[in-house]
């Protein structure tokens, strides 16, 4: 179907919304947010997954068929607290959670106190720690 940015732009157009309502409604400048239509890693790591999420939830689409050409066919949506758990067993006796964060490239302890904090993380922070927890990382993007 093409780029993040265009289906984005796709997206938005056919909800009726403008640019500026879609800003609004993210707490973002208009510039900021022709950048994600424009600029395909903006999407994935200038907005936190909540923003993701919320910005899928105003123009009314799975975040799931934004980022592909699909859908999760076969695979079932993981809840996050499920995530944080499968990150839990993975790290267990193998690693501490510095050698961790070193390995996937981000912070991601606070989400061992509180797995909300997991809304915080970008797209490219959960596709890291999918990739090295060997989980797809579509099935646990969050959607509102």
């Amino acid at each position: 179907m093409g780029s993040l940015g265009s289906k984005l732009k796709l997206a938005r157009e056919l909800s009726g919304k403008t640019e500026r309502e879609v800003a609004a409604a993210l707490g973002i400048s208009v510039p900021s947010y022709y950048d994600l239509e424009t600029f395909d890693d903006e999407l994935e790591t200038c907005l936190s997954l909540a923003e993701v999420s919320k910005l899928c939830s105003l123009l009314r689409i799975d975040p799931v068929w934004l980022f592909t050409e699909g859908d999760l066919k076969g695979s079932s949506r993981m809840r996050l607290s499920e995530l944080v758990d499968n990150i839990r067993s993975f790290i267990g006796a193998r690693m501490t959670v510095d050698e961790f964060e070193d390995k996937v490239g981000f912070v991601v302890s606070p989400c061992f106190e509180d797995w909300h904090a997991v809304l915080e993380w970008n797209v490219e922070c959960l596709r890291s720690v999918c990739s090295v927890i060997g989980i797809d990382w579509l099935a646990a993007l969050p959607c509102l």
